[in-house]
């Protein structure tokens, strides 16, 4: 059981000293007393990333307070405790640093050890300072010669350690762990010199590390004023290398096509770097079409193609067999992949024997660097980028009910096919191609050919848009006619494709979104103000070359908005209210209808926040763990039609089964009807199983009937912890409350004991404290932040995002279950004040019974105690420290600011 445990409750710690970083400890619940211990993604490395969790014994184990806890999952970043003056800090790296504050100062004076390993996984702190403070700390206290060794062995050589295995974490090498641990470091005078043996050396070699490693030390000796010295011969050793990488387990990739023999030049080969790229890679399928290049080619002169995947665990040796890779990579990968490049592929590239592509998966919230950025973080000869952005535009001619992953991997499929050996663009980009690095490939598919060439504009490139004049000199352009491969009847699609100059531009695109689509019909041109963004603005932004001005074609409003390629974060947003002006990415459509509607009035509460905003990392706070549940997976239970369950329960009166069922709650409007009513009751599939095993009558049955669908035979349950949390029953005095997911503002009803919620409700237990607390303004502007949203689906709230990081007031109690896994909210009855709110919502929007009485309570978004200025809202507000007059920009800041405080 313990290799299965994905989620844990850092719950304790075991104090290592006094003061400092102490051990986390991790439960399944507040109260448990089972322990474990998180392994790190690296070792040693305070940036990494939680890999697995194992089990441990100690006796001086000290329970962390409820409000200090945090939820922990395999793959969330590494969590540490720090002891400090009396105080427990809970958190990664940064958000500890964000709480301590003031306290940095003292820390960086009484213990700048401790604090130095906190800002070497964190960008807050000057590392160089901290260095000095710490050398002439212990100088002070243990002398010169000390101090010389600690900065040597225990800082410089324990880092540069933890670089080495970040660079070849992918590699197989047998003993891995032990050759980077041979790595030495000598101090001559001022200067630490460091000494690479010879086997660690060849790993270096072979894995085409040696440059990165140079570069990486000497990233490490800048950031932190240590004066690193590394062999000159390190690189040369990498030239020399034998193309034969280490031995590993060798693997055919797999192929995606045709399903019969394809000639060399047919294949491509994608490559994936990277958790999500591997992910993406399995959705790979040869499109259902040829190209026909205006009678250059008849599509059947052309191979059928197939594709042939790997990803950076993996080994083909007979690259010869193809002529162009696709290499898909994470963005955190992206400096990585001359390194994850096999020895002889990259000679093949730099030979020009091999088309290489990149394409680069695409973060939520901001263009891909490879894309964005001027430079290339990769240094490769003939480089191809292909604009994998471009399916998120507007304008994107593709499917748009697809999920952002499927349609970037529907466009590899069709580059992959349309770049192939033989094909037009393949001999430009080979033959003919450019001799300015590097180019821009931009692709559409699947387009009616009435659709105008803004199909192929992104984020990051002003590919077909017209005005675009001083960049056509640097365009080739293609275009094809889509036949069918099963020579069907139905009318052929056009395509289109664009090689330019990578020179990431957004002002034209920005100009086409903004000014130029039906739907947001608000904004007119001002050339005094396109691309004119405030250095108090643009300073904030991760991209400011990639944002636009634009102002409201309301003469009465007075709006000046920035569109950008990027969501804004916290301090955009703040800049750009000092400055007067508002901000919002480009595809808050939303947000950007309202910026250009009519006049603006400038009370605080009428600034609207964007619906897509780059907050900072928030903490998964260990109070909330098991307070929403979503309703139950439809894979889980079988669902039996009311007139179907009437007639097997009356002649199945003793089964245990009929003792099992809930009737399945689909509508939340619809509580005012009797139980009966319902259209489905509902049974799990695990207990109709068992039942079936059991040899019970009820389950054949079910089985038997025609109108009921039945899982097969041991199949697996898919939302097991959902499924056991809803079948529960509320403590003693709790309504369990139900909601849809994703819809705001919040509207509330109650769910019976012999109900469950379907899978697109939330249900949270409590009393009249949860619809007090959660459809008021402050839970209305945590949720807009924290939505998951894409274009393909329509908004939902997140258990991790939304409501585990959700700081709730300290006035509101929140009390964990550990049987059934759920928490229950309830006011803490020591608050005058929720007390009153509670006396008066409690007489205008809930029933005064629990059972059904055949009125439909209604718990919407309290509109009668008009929002803004109600005193819920004002008392809620003076709960988290504001005025009655913040501003939803105010309150999201302060909500932030206790989520990453919380428990200090």
């Amino acid at each position: 059981m313990d290799g299965l445990i994905t989620d844990l409750v850092l719950a304790g710690y075991v104090p290592l000293r006094s003061q400092g970083i102490a051990l986390p400890g991790y439960a399944t619940g507040p109260l448990s007393n089972a322990w474990y211990c998180a392994v790190c993604s690296i070792d040693g490395d305070h940036s990494g990333t939680v890999s697995a969790f194992e089990p441990f014994e100690a006796s001086d184990i000290v329970r962390l307070p409820e409000a200090s806890q945090r939820a922990v999952s395999i793959g969330d970043p590494w969590h540490d405790v720090l002891l400090w003056e009396g105080e427990v800090h809970v958190g990664t790296p940064s958000i500890i640093i964000d709480q301590l504050g003031d306290k940095v100062a003292r820390m960086a004076k009484d213990a700048p050890l401790t604090l130095l390993d906190l800002a070497m996984a964190s960008d807050q702190l000057d590392r160089a300072a901290l260095v000095k403070t710490a050398h002439a700390h212990l100088c002070a206290q243990w002398g010169t010669d000390d101090a010389d060794r600690w900065q040597t062995d225990n800082f410089a050589r324990q880092y540069v350690l933890i670089e080495a295995r970040r660079l070849l974490a992918n590699s197989r090498q047998e003993g891995k762990a032990d050759i980077i641990r041979e790595l030495e470091f000598v101090r001559e005078e001022d200067t630490i010199c460091v000494v690479i043996p010879d086997r660690l050396r060849k790993l270096l070699a072979l894995e085409r590390s040696a440059a990165a490693f140079e570069q990486r030390i000497a990233a490490f000796a800048a950031q932190t004023g240590t004066i690193l010295e590394t062999p000159h011969d390190l690189t040369d050793a990498e030239d020399t290398a034998s193309n034969d990488r280490l031995k590993i387990e060798e693997r055919h990739p797999e192929a995606v096509g045709a399903g019969r023999d394809v000639p060399a030049s047919g294949r491509v080969l994608v490559a994936a770097i990277g958790a999500r790229a591997r992910q993406l890679v399995r959705y790979l399928r040869m499109p259902d079409w040829k190209p026909d290049w205006n009678e250059e080619q008849k599509p059947s002169e052309l191979p059928d193609g197939a594709i042939d995947i790997i990803d950076e665990h993996l080994e083909v040796k007979k690259f010869e067999q193809y002529s162009v890779i696709i290499w898909v990579t994470d963005e955190a990968f992206a400096e990585q992949l001359r390194q994850t490049f096999p020895s002889e592929l990259v000679r093949r590239i730099e030979a020009g024997e091999l088309l290489c592509i990149l394409a680069p998966m695409l973060p939520t919230q901001a263009p891909p660097a490879l894309l964005a950025e001027r430079s290339l973080p990769v240094d490769l000869p003939s480089t191809t980028i292909l604009d994998t952005s471009i399916v998120r535009s507007p304008f994107w001619s593709g499917n748009p009910k697809r999920s952002i992953d499927r349609r970037v991997a529907d466009l590899i499929s069709a580059t992959a096919q349309l770049v192939a050996e033989g094909t037009p663009i393949h001999a430009w980009l080979t033959a003919d191609r450019p001799r300015y690095e590097p180019l821009l490939l931009s692709i559409s598919t699947g387009r009616r050919s009435d659709r105008s060439k803004e199909v192929l504009a992104s984020e990051v490139s002003s590919a077909g848009l017209s005005g675009d004049d001083r960049r056509a000199r640097d365009e080739k352009w293609f275009s094809w006619s889509e036949v069918p491969k099963d020579r069907s009847g139905l009318k052929m699609l056009q395509g289109s494709a664009v090689v330019r100059r990578h020179d990431p531009d957004f002002g034209p695109f920005a100009k086409a979104v903004v000014l130029n689509r039906k739907d947001i019909p608000h904004f007119a041109p001002d050339h005094r103000l396109i691309g004119e963004v405030p250095t108090t603005i643009s300073d904030c932004l991760c991209f400011p070359h990639l944002t636009g001005a634009f102002r409201a074609r309301d003469k009465r409003n007075d709006t000046i908005c920035v569109v950008s390629a990027e969501a804004p974060n916290l301090k955009a947003l703040r800049a750009a209210t000092m400055t007067g002006w508002a901000i919002a990415r480009y595809s808050d459509d939303e947000v950007l209808r309202y910026l250009g509607g009519g006049p603006r009035r400038r009370h605080p509460h009428h600034f609207r926040l964007p619906s897509d905003i780059a907050l900072p990392s928030l903490n998964r706070l260990g109070r909330n763990r098991g307070l929403a549940v979503r309703g139950v997976d439809p894979r889980d239970v079988i669902r039996i039609r009311r007139e179907i369950h009437d007639d097997w329960r009356q002649l199945n009166p003793g089964s245990k089964l009929t003792q099992t069922v809930r009737w399945y709650r689909a509508d939340v409007n619809q509580f005012g009807e009797p139980l009966e009513r319902s259209e489905y009751a509902a049974i799990p599939v695990k207990e109709f199983l068992r039942a079936e095993e059991e040899g019970d009558r009820s389950a054949k049955y079910i089985r038997d009937h025609e109108g009921v669908e039945t899982p097969s035979a041991g199949a697996l349950a898919k939302r097991t912890a959902d499924l056991r949390a809803s079948w529960t029953k509320p403590t003693y005095g709790a309504w369990r409350l139900m909601f849809e997911d994703g819809k705001l503002p919040v509207r509330f009803g109650l769910v019976d004991d012999r109900e469950v919620a379907a899978q697109k409700f939330f249900t949270i237990d409590g009393d009249g404290s949860v619809p007090l607390l959660f459809t008021s303004r402050l839970f209305d502007i945590w949720a807009r932040a924290t939505l998951t949203r894409s274009p393909s689906w329509s908004s939902r709230f997140s258990i991790t995002r939304t409501f585990e990081t959700f700081p709730i007031p300290d006035d509101f109690l929140v009390i964990s279950d550990d049987e059934g896994g759920r928490a229950c909210l309830r006011a803490d009855p020591r608050s005058e004040r929720l007390a009153r709110l509670l006396e008066e919502q409690n007489r205008q929007l809930l029933p005064t019974k629990r059972d059904f009485d055949g009125r439909e309570p209604s718990f919407e978004d309290g509109s009668e105690l008009h929002r803004d200025q109600s005193d819920r809202e004002v008392v809620l507000l003076d709960l988290i420290g504001l005025e009655p007059d913040a501003s939803d920009l105010d309150v999201l800041e302060r909500m932030v600011e206790m989520n990453r405080t919380a428990g200090t």
